[in-house]
């Protein structure tokens, strides 16, 4: 055994002096461009790989998109819906790493051969996506170009495919500078339209500003609709959500203000005045609402779109000995809107102030008196007539391995008419 340790340690530094002595140096040979070379493939994509070197080289560097559905640097769909898949490359070359590229390839039933190719603008693809923005059967490409270093914002293009196109099947048709975007028939014509936050650095009023456009039919370029500019308190939308209304569609729009509390605007798009019409509070102005300390998001239940509401939790506190403070305990409550108003739609949580974890009070004796001890992340509920009295109690507790459990405590289980099992299934560590 030890002579084949000897032998094993003889090849391995005959091997490291090979590399040394060699045209190529030791850093050089375990260099990152050697490492992310594009695979070598089998089959048909490797046919497809052999096409796309053919035309641009083999010394490139693959760009998998960061975000999205599609996440290879080969990216196949049927752009024009006639069964026949078409490819789409994203590199850039070794010798110019900044410059992404999109490379079209197509085939004509015997091979596979270049289409296009186009200049990307930044230095990785961040997503790549497919849409119709008009009523002919073909698919545009929409690419959000990002550079590594800086993702907030993105230059998000268009590109239009002519499928009677040999050499240029691509064509730029559009450019935005978005933070976010989201594509949708907004006003039910059977065409998708482009809305898209961008950034307004030039107003002291607003931070953000909501923007639709839409395809002409006739021209095929893209147009502005109409915006909606958000207050200047708001830092950043961050969740987004839309469903049917009576005269177009109601956006739900999720944001980080700045003074670190979420809140909820809800815009409905007017199809006939084409704008975006403020529901809540004076317009350019944030509602109270909706305004929460944890960080929640909308959801979409069903038909329906839940927003979260902080209330207060009468008669509990949050008590933290440290800082020797108490406050009153919030929960957070799903609603709905309805007839001009927030109703309430299902479940109830109380959040931990950490965001550690959050247990489900709606359903409980609603007189329970509760604290919530920030030191030791416990969650007390105390008999309202007897406050020195605990019903039950569940704690977060942190273990060695740094996993964390719930405890649960119930010391008279007659006084509750829960299970400790039914109990645990009403928390949930986040």
């Amino acid at each position: 055994m030890r002579s084949l340790f000897v032998a094993f340690k003889t090849a391995v530094a005959c091997i490291l002096i090979a590399l040394l002595l060699s045209s190529c140096s030791f850093l050089d040979f375990f260099s990152v461009d050697s490492l992310i070379r594009p695979p070598k493939l089998t089959g048909e994509n490797a046919v497809i790989q052999q096409a796309f070197e053919q035309e641009v080289g083999s010394d490139v560097v693959l760009l998998n998109p960061v975000s999205g559905t599609h996440r290879s640097a080969f990216v196949q769909y049927d752009l024009d819906d006639d069964g026949a898949i078409e490819t789409m490359v994203f590199y850039a070359k070794n010798d110019t790493p900044s410059e992404a590229h999109m490379h079209l390839l197509r085939y004509d039933g015997k091979k596979w051969y270049s289409a296009g190719d186009v200049s990307g603008k930044g230095s990785e693809v961040y997503a790549v996506d497919f849409y119709r923005f008009n009523e002919d059967q073909i698919s545009e490409i929409a690419v959000s170009w990002t550079v590594s270093d800086s993702r907030r914002n993105k230059t998000l293009a268009l590109y239009g495919f002519d499928e009677n196109s040999s050499d240029s099947a691509i064509t730029r048709l559009s450019e935005f500078q978005v933070y976010s975007y989201l594509v949708h028939d907004f006003d039910s014509d059977g065409v998708q339209e482009l809305i898209y936050f961008s950034e307004d650095a030039a107003s002291q009023q607003h931070s953000f500003v909501l923007n639709m456009v839409k395809r002409n039919e006739s021209s095929g370029e893209f147009a502005f609709v109409c915006e909606h500019p958000f207050p200047s308190e708001i830092n950043l939308p961050v969740n987004c959500l839309y469903e049917t209304a009576d005269e177009g569609c109601r956006l739900y729009v999720d944001c980080l203000r700045y003074d670190g509390t979420y809140m909820t605007e809800l815009l409905d798009y007017n199809v006939n005045d084409s704008v975006f019409i403020q529901l809540q509070g004076e317009e350019g102005a944030i509602s109270e609402d909706t305004v929460r300390s944890v960080e929640v998001y909308s959801e979409s239940v069903e038909d329906a779109v839940w927003i979260p509401v902080e209330r207060a939790y009468a008669g509990s506190t949050v008590v933290d000995s440290e800082n020797n403070t108490q406050y009153q305990m919030k929960y957070v409550e799903y609603d709905v809107y309805e007839n001009r108003s927030l109703v309430s739609a299902g479940p109830a949580y109380f959040y931990a102030p950490d965001g550690s974890f959050r247990f489900r009070i709606d359903g409980l004796k609603p007189d329970y008196i509760s604290t919530f001890d920030v030191v030791t992340n416990r969650l007390s509920f105390l008999d309202p007539y007897d406050q020195n009295k605990l019903v039950f109690r569940i704690e977060l507790k942190i273990l060695e391995s740094e996993s964390r459990e719930l405890s649960v405590v119930i010391p008279d289980p007659s006084a509750l008419a829960l299970s400790e099992s039914e109990v645990r299934a009403l928390a949930e560590i986040l």
